[in-house]
């Protein structure tokens, strides 16, 4: 749990980083005037970690022990970027969503930069 609670520690402030600069990736989209966002889709809240943890592990340690997994931490985490309300996902072109996965390594390694 420790260690889950610190990788949130890292992991917020980047996904924080990502939706601040969300606007870069407009350009991946030809014609395209509107709402972007990063959503990053966790089961924790960034001020709760620890907390959220515990109680989910105490609810499901039986079902996790017995499963083998825990379906709960930043290794099942996910994020969507999103036009207009509607994940990428669902109407990007393989070209554009090649562009905006660069873009976001682009985006992780400039903050890498700052926090060294």
């Amino acid at each position: 749990m420790q260690s889950a609670s610190q990788l949130y520690a890292q992991i917020f402030p980047l996904v924080e980083f990502f939706q601040a600069n969300v606007l870069r990736f407009l350009p991946y989209f030809r014609d395209f005037s509107g709402n972007i966002d990063f959503l990053y889709l966790t089961k924790v809240r960034k001020a709760t970690v620890a907390e959220d943890l515990k109680h989910y592990i105490q609810k499901n340690r039986d079902r996790d022990i017995l499963l083998g997994r825990t379906p709960i931490g930043p290794h099942v985490d996910d994020f969507d970027v999103m036009l207009l309300d509607h994940p990428i996902l669902a109407f990007a072109s393989r070209g554009e969503l090649k562009s905006v996965l660069l873009e976001l390594k682009f985006l992780e390694i400039e903050f890498l930069k700052t926090c060294l």
